[in-house]
């Protein structure tokens, strides 16, 4: 997904108020995509300023090399076909850890009128390899009393997660 942030506007354009989203993001420390350089808020919101749409050159080579472990080879045509087999599947186009994935929620929430309540969170571990995230769209509450709310949340499901 080229757009994070984007995709998650989108879902909250369309959901009802109370409606749930319901997200599971792999975090990087637990998946093959160990190995790559995490990717930070700045680089998301550009691609969600850019309103970016497709899997880029820079993305796809980042995936190839660090997590499919596929040399990248000189030849144009040798890339080429590479790069669409690969382009054909599911590939991590943006690897976060779970802490990053809290970090873009607040994002928007902050920037983008995406108001919501944090009503659950299970963090990766052992047995899991994502971060879960159960937020439920509000719209009769401020931004800031629902990022405080959010926080409160949060630190309440973090020391449950980590005990």
């Amino acid at each position: 997904m080229p757009n994070p942030l984007g995709f998650l506007k989108e879902c909250y354009r369309v959901l009802r108020n109370g409606g749930v989203i319901y997200l599971a993001i792999p975090d990087k420390n637990f998946t093959f995509d160990k190995d790559r350089e995490r990717t930070r808020l700045e680089h998301i919101i550009k691609d969600f300023r850019d309103n970016a749409i497709n899997v880029d050159e820079e993305h796809l080579i980042d995936f190839l090399k660090f997590a499919a472990r596929i040399k990248i080879p000189d030849s144009k045509e040798e890339r080429t076909s590479i790069f669409n087999k690969e382009l054909n599947r599911s590939i991590h186009v943006h690897v976060w850890t779970w802490r990053d994935c809290v970090e873009f929620i607040r994002f928007l929430m902050a920037n983008e009128e995406f108001i919501v309540e944090l009503c659950e969170m299970y963090l990766p571990g052992s047995k899991k390899i994502e971060v879960i995230f159960i937020l439920r769209k509000l719209n009769n509450i401020s931004v800031d009393k629902a990022i405080i709310h959010f926080d409160s949340n949060l630190e309440i499901l973090m020391e449950r997660e980590m005990t």
